[in-house]
C-alpha cells in the first residue's frame, strides 16, 4: 500500500488530503515443483497407510492465488477391481499407499502424475486457477518373502508327457536338500559321463 498526502491552505485553513493507493496481487504466476520428476522407493512389504514421499510445489503469488493444492492421477493410480493405490494430502503434498498390499513379483514400478493447482478464483480476481504438473515414479523394491522351492521335472514314458513337481522347503531341509542334490550329481555325472541327466532334474532356488 501506497500512502499520499497533501497539504493546502485556504482562506487561513490548513487542510490535509491523503490518498491510499492498494496494490491487488493477480494470479500471474505458475506453481514451480521443486524437481519436474519425483522418486520414490519403497519396499514391498510396507502396510497399507504408510507414508511414501512428500510433493513439494512453490507459488509466488500472494493469499489464495499463492496456495495449493495437489492431486494424482494416471493410469498407475487405478489397479485391480478399480482400486486406487496411492493418495495424496491436498493439502501437504504427502502421498500415502492406500488400502493396498505391494507385490514386487507382480509389479515393480508405478508411473504417476501430480497437479499443482493454485487457487485462483474468475470470481474474485478475473485471475483463473492455474496448474503445473510433474511426474512421480514408485519404485517396489523386493524383500526376502518368497519360499525356497524345488520343482521336480518327471517323465511319464507311457503318455510321453513331463510332469511338475513343487515342493516348498525350509532353510534348514534347504541345506540338507542341497548336499543329496550334489549326491547325486556327482554319482549321476560318474556313472553317465554326460549332461543328459540335466533333464531329469530341474532345480530353482528363492532364498527367503
Amino acid at each position: 500500500m501506497y500512502t499520499i498526502e497533501q497539504e493546502f491552505i485556504e482562506k487561513n485553513h490548513l487542510f490535509t488530503i491523503q490518498l491510499s493507493i492498494v496494490i491487488l496481487d493477480v494470479n500471474d504466476h505458475i506453481p514451480q515443483f521443486e524437481t519436474e520428476h519425483f522418486y520414490f522407493n519403497i519396499k514391498e512389504n510396507i502396510q497399507p497407510g504408510s507414508f511414501i514421499g512428500h510433493i513439494k510445489a512453490y507459488d509466488s503469488d500472494s493469499f489464495l492465488n499463492g496456495k495449493i493444492s495437489y492431486r494424482l492421477f494416471g493410469n498407475d493410480l487405478i489397479q485391480f477391481n478399480n482400486r486406487t493405490m496411492f493418495f495424496i494430502d491436498k493439502n501437504t503434498g504427502e502421498i500415502y499407499l492406500c488400502d493396498y498390499t505391494l507385490d514386487y513379483e507382480t509389479k515393480r514400478k508405478y508411473e504417476i502424475i501430480v497437479e499443482a493447482k493454485d487457487y485462483g478464483d474468475i470470481e474474485t480476481t478475473i485471475w483463473p486457477s492455474i496448474s503445473s504438473y510433474a511426474d512421480i515414479t514408485i519404485i517396489i523394491e523386493d524383500v526376502n518373502d518368497e519360499k525356497p522351492q524345488i520343482i521336480f521335472t518327471i517323465s511319464d514314458k507311457n503318455n510321453n508327457k513331463d510332469y511338475v513337481k513343487i515342493m516348498n522347503i525350509s532353510k534348514v531341509k534347504l541345506h540338507k536338500g542341497l548336499l543329496v542334490l550334489r549326491k547325486i550329481y556327482l554319482v549321476l555325472h560318474q556313472y553317465f559321463r554326460t549332461k543328459s541327466f540335466y533333464r531329469f532334474l530341474l532345480f530353482k532356488y528363492k532364498s527367503y
